[in-house]
């Protein structure tokens, strides 16, 4: 699996500029969850990134950053796996994670 050393998102999303992008976001959280959403969606917008909302569609999947990938919550490690196994084709980038 390559998995290249990237110094920040813009970075790491200029390598996939006009391609279709699913943004995985959490559906529990609070007002920083939703401030750290909009941001990535930003990001992607920025980048030159298609939102589009069936993962099957997309041409990368996006996990986004916030504090989900406990052990304890548990919810964002199953749809890290979740992705990983019916999508294993399908670049897929997780957010920075607190």
């Amino acid at each position: 699996m390559n998995t290249p050393e990237v110094a920040d998102v813009a970075t790491a999303l200029a390598a996939h500029r006009g391609a279709k992008v699913k943004l995985h976001g959490f559906t529990v959280g609070n007002n920083g969850d939703m401030l750290i959403e909009r941001g990535a969606e930003l990001a992607l917008d920025r980048a030159g990134l298609t939102r589009v909302d069936d993962p099957a569609a997309a041409d990368l999947i996006v996990i986004n950053g916030g504090g989900s990938m406990l052990e304890i919550y548990k919810t964002g490690l199953d749809d890290l796996r979740a992705y990983l196994r019916d999508f294993p084709t399908t670049p897929l980038m997780v957010f920075p994670q607190s």
